[in-house]
């Protein structure tokens, strides 16, 4: 298992209240001065985030100034052209409500979000930019692909929801988490996703669960490697798969129990040890060979 996960979580933040810029700062918009929310039809809009060109679209949106509240009606799309470096980005939904004075979005309808050949999707979200959280609540899937690494296989993401934490550099998945690539599987409850802000790839995956599980099939000789424990700790550079907590990993039919455990996804090397480190109390059960 080797899991990346492009910056595509931060397009969810970015996508979801790049239209508070724009309609903070638009004179057209300061310019209403009456109370009943002013209207406007088929309306497209180019916004300049940074350094980045966002195209905004919806079949109608209303501005009320009172509330300094703005309100996407049908067909929301938000767009960022390819660039040298990057594949176009696209969100769309049925409708949200942008917050200016608060820099916050909401939607409780589906979100898809698109990024060259990675794809996210959920039902509802919101968006803070002040805290720069974006939370998808329901029903997240996601398909992941590192564009600047043909050789990794891609990656898909359910769980119920997903935390993403722009200022921490974290992607957190919650509930009926299920992370599969390739012959690999990680299920749990709970699943933080750490990346390396330069790289963009995943530095860390932690996984919790009543228990959580990781399960992979060799290629070659179909050999089916099973662990479960408390908390599943993966590092993606040194293949280490940490078992922490009532830790067991079954290979052929072998299968060793002990408080902590870790295993060497390429080796198939397995260390165990207590809270203190030390060599810990081991159980090592060996399944008989067939008579020859």
């Amino acid at each position: 298992m080797k899991f990346t996960h492009a910056s595509i979580a931060g397009i969810i933040l970015v996508c979801l209240i790049v239209s508070w810029h724009f309609f903070r700062y638009s004179p057209h918009f300061s310019e209403l001065d009456n109370a009943q929310p002013t209207t406007f039809s088929s309306r497209v809009h180019q916004v300049n985030y940074g350094k980045n060109l966002w195209i905004i679209d919806a079949d109608q949106s209303q501005y009320y100034k009172a509330e300094q509240k703005l309100l996407l009606k049908g067909h929301v799309k938000l767009t960022q052209p390819k660039t040298a470096i990057a594949p176009a980005t696209h969100i769309r939904t049925d409708h949200a409500t942008i917050f200016i004075n608060t820099k916050q979005l909401e939607t409780d309808a589906p979100v898809y979000i698109d990024r060259g050949l990675t794809h996210i999707q959920g039902i509802g979200a919101t968006a803070n930019e002040t805290t720069g959280v974006a939370h998808l609540l329901a029903n997240t899937t996601g398909h992941y692909v590192n564009e600047n690494d043909k050789t990794q296989a891609p990656a898909d993401i359910s769980s119920d929801q997903l935390i993403y934490q722009s200022h921490q550099h974290r992607a957190i998945y919650i509930g009926h988490v299920i992370a599969t690539q390739q012959q690999s599987q990680l299920h749990g409850d709970k699943m933080i996703v750490d990346i390396d802000p330069i790289t963009k790839q995943v530095s860390q995956m932690i996984t919790t669960g009543h228990q959580a599980t990781y399960t992979s099939i060799n290629p070659t000789n179909h050999l089916v490697t099973h662990a479960q424990s408390d908390t599943i700790i993966y590092d993606p550079k040194t293949h280490l798969i940490h078992l922490n907590g009532h830790a067991v990993v079954t290979r052929n039919g072998n299968t060793i129990r002990a408080p902590n455990i870790i295993y060497n996804q390429i080796t198939g090397a397995a260390h165990s040890f207590d809270a203190s480190l030390h060599h810990a109390p081991t159980y090592i059960t060996v399944a008989p060979s067939e008579p020859k």
